[in-house]
Parts: structure tokens; sequence; C-alpha cells
């Protein structure tokens, strides 16, 4: 699935309303919506962690030198 900066948001989001007192939050990522209690604190952290790599992953490119042994 491929994750947007506003789905790491929404995640985080959650994850600070479940840690200051919330006592259930709603994620809606595409078109699934799921709610996360304060024992789902783990799986949120992880499906943040998750999201993180995935956008570094998308964003990140590498350069590529290529040096040819002279004639």
């Amino acid at each position: 699935m491929a994750f947007t900066a506003a789905n790491l948001t929404s995640v985080e989001t959650a994850i600070m309303n479940l840690a200051t007192g919330a006592s259930a939050v709603q994620v809606t990522i595409g078109d699934k919506s799921i709610t996360y209690r304060k024992l789902d604190l783990l799986t949120l952290r992880s499906l943040r962690d998750l999201i993180r790599m995935e956008l570094a992953a998308s964003t990140s490119f590498s350069n590529k030198v290529r040096f040819d042994a002279p004639t």
C-alpha cells in the first residue's frame, strides 16, 4: 500500500490522543477505518514506523556515477 504524509499525520495524531487520555481513536487510511484503544498503542507505533520507512524509501534516491576506464 502506498502511504501518504497525511496518513502519517493521522497516525501520529491518534498516538498522541491515546497517550494523552483518549479512550479510543479512529484512523482512516484509504477506504479502511480502524478504531484503536489504549491497548493498541504499540500497534499504532508500529504502523507509524512502517509509514515512515515507506515514505522515506519513496522519497530517497541515489546518485549513480559511472567511471569508464581511459581508452
